[in-house]
C-alpha cells in the first residue's frame, strides 16, 4: 500500500520494519531498540540535495546561511530556521547541494523519471512479508509504478571507479540492503 499522507517524521515513527531497522539490528538488538535519528551535517546535505532535486516546491525551505557554523550569526540563523521548520545550510553546503542537484537533473535518465507524471516522490510504501508475516516499510526517493522504476539518490565523497570509491560506500553504508 502506498501512503501519500505521511511526513518523513511520521514514516520514521511507524512500527513497521525498514532497512534502517535491519541495519541497526545487525549491530545488536540494543542498537535497534535504542537508535535515534541524530542530526548531522551529512544528513543535512543529503536532505538539501534530495529536496532540491526531487521536491523543488520545498526549495524555499532550504536557507543559504552564514559561511560557517561557528559564531553568533549561525546560532541566530539556526534558532530562526528551527522555529520556522527550515533547513539551514552553510553557504558552501547550500552551493554544494545546488550543484549536485543540477548535475543529477542534467542526467537525461534521472530527469525523465523525476519529471514523469506517474512518479511518486518520497511516498511511503507498506507491505506484509508473505513468508514471515512481518510488516515492512520503505520510502524510496522515487517510485514509478507505470514503468517499475525505483530511484534512490545517493551522494558520496568519492565516486571514483578506479579506486572503488562509490562501491566501497555502497557496502559500508549497506545501500544494497
Amino acid at each position: 500500500m502506498i501512503r501519500t499522507d505521511l511526513t518523513n517524521e511520521q514514516y520514521h515513527a511507524h512500527h513497521a520494519l525498514s532497512s534502517s531497522d535491519i541495519k541497526a539490528a545487525a549491530k545488536s538488538l540494543a542498537h535497534w531498540k535504542g537508535e535515534e535519528r541524530k542530526a548531522s551535517v551529512a544528513l543535512d546535505i543529503g536532505t538539501g540535495f534530495h529536496e532540491m532535486t526531487l521536491e523543488p516546491e520545498l526549495r524555499g525551505r532550504i536557507i543559504r546561511g552564514p559561511e560557517t557554523r561557528r559564531g553568533a550569526a549561525w546560532k541566530e540563523a539556526k534558532a530562526e530556521a528551527d522555529k520556522t521548520g527550515q533547513l539551514l545550510l552553510t553557504q558552501g553546503d547550500y552551493d554544494l547541494c545546488n550543484a549536485m542537484s543540477e548535475s543529477a537533473l542534467r542526467n537525461p535518465t534521472i530527469s525523465k523519471q523525476v519529471h514523469d507524471d506517474d512518479a511518486h516522490i518520497e511516498e511511503s510504501i507498506f507491505v506484509t512479508c508473505p513468508v514471515t508475516n512481518l510488516e515492512l516499510r520503505c520510502r524510496p526517493d522515487l517510485y514509478n509504478p507505470t514503468n517499475g522504476v525505483v530511484l534512490d539518490l545517493k551522494s558520496t565523497t568519492d565516486a571514483s571507479p578506479d579506486r572503488g570509491g562509490f562501491e566501497k560506500h555502497i557496502f559500508s553504508f549497506k545501500y544494497d540492503l
